[in-house]
């Protein structure tokens, strides 16, 4: 008796364990999930930021460029 009870608590702690495991691996696969998209999310806000600051240099180079035709004149 004692035999079957110690196969039927190592089978139970076998399935704890398993379930433990299968829980952590989801939990990790979403919690990368959401580093990624949060990688993505800054990457994106990173490439708008140059965008912008491109858009900014190009105009503020009209604007001399303006002015000084102007000054010029």
């Amino acid at each position: 008796m004692a035999c079957l009870e110690d196969l039927n608590t190592h089978d139970k702690i076998r399935d704890v364990k398993s379930s433990a495991l299968h829980e952590a691996l989801m939990d990790l696969k979403s919690h990368d999930k959401g580093r990624n998209d949060m990688i993505m999310k800054l990457e994106e806000l990173e490439q708008r930021q140059k965008s912008a600051y491109l858009r900014l240099y190009e105009r503020v180079g009209q604007e001399i460029g303006t002015n000084l035709h102007k000054t010029l004149q």
